[in-house]
């Protein structure tokens, strides 16, 4: 979590890279991408995703997610974030998982 604009509260931001075989159908096709947020005792926090679906027109892209928390004392976070179909109903990847503290960086990367 780390600010990416002066809005206040807690910021946090998911990079999600992915990679598409040239062959895949889900190429040149609407996806979607959906983070949810977790508390440390396991409660869902936020639910976050894209605002409109995207083209996957290339074979290697990063999908950027991101929420803000008013609570600043929130220190420790789990982010789940998958790529689904483009009305958020139905996965097309793996969901992918960690776990982050005030002021940690990571890329989280999914392969088709």
């Amino acid at each position: 979590m780390s600010p990416v604009s002066n809005s206040p509260g807690n910021q946090l931001k998911i990079l999600l890279d992915y990679a598409v075989d040239e062959s895949s159908p889900i190429l040149e096709e609407a996806v979607s991408a959906v983070m949810e947020v977790y508390a440390p005792n396991g409660t869902l926090l936020r639910t976050s995703s894209l605002l409109e679906p995207i083209t996957l027109d290339e074979s290697h892209g990063t999908i950027q997610l991101a929420t803000t928390f008013n609570d600043k004392t929130l220190r420790n976070v789990t982010a789940v974030a998958l790529l689904t179909d483009e009305t958020k109903g139905f996965p097309i990847s793996d969901p992918l998982e960690t776990r982050l503290s005030l002021g940690d960086r990571t890329t989280l990367g999914s392969e088709d």
